[in-house]
């Protein structure tokens, strides 16, 4: 439980300060409707909820495996493994991230 608190601590520290900013410039720069701030904010909390509760799940579950898997493959000292698996991950990881994907769609 203290790692899910630790986690939602710190994405708060994130997301607080962007809320804390729109906020103040809805009051005084840029006036919104009060019902489309309600909404920010409870969309701040869900977000803040949300990703507090992955990066959980992502620290629990996938951080092990990944630090197996590069201990194992450092221990080879085989550079050209190192180099092969590191462009595989990081190409497979970009086609699988779907913000990539929307930014290609948006750009092509």
């Amino acid at each position: 439980m203290n790692i899910l608190l630790a986690r939602l601590r710190e994405v708060s520290l994130s997301v607080f300060p962007i809320t804390i900013i729109v906020v103040i410039l809805s009051l005084t720069v840029v006036p919104i409707e009060s019902t489309l701030l309600i909404r920010f904010i409870i969309g701040a909390v869900a977000v803040t909820i949300g990703l507090g509760i992955f990066l959980f799940g992502a620290g629990l579950g996938v951080q092990p495996i990944g630090n197996l898997m590069g201990h194992a493959l450092a221990r080879s000292n085989n550079p050209w493994a190192v180099g092969i698996l590191g462009a595989l991950l990081g190409f497979l990881i970009t086609v699988a991230e779907p913000d990539l994907q929307i930014l290609a769609d948006q750009v092509g």
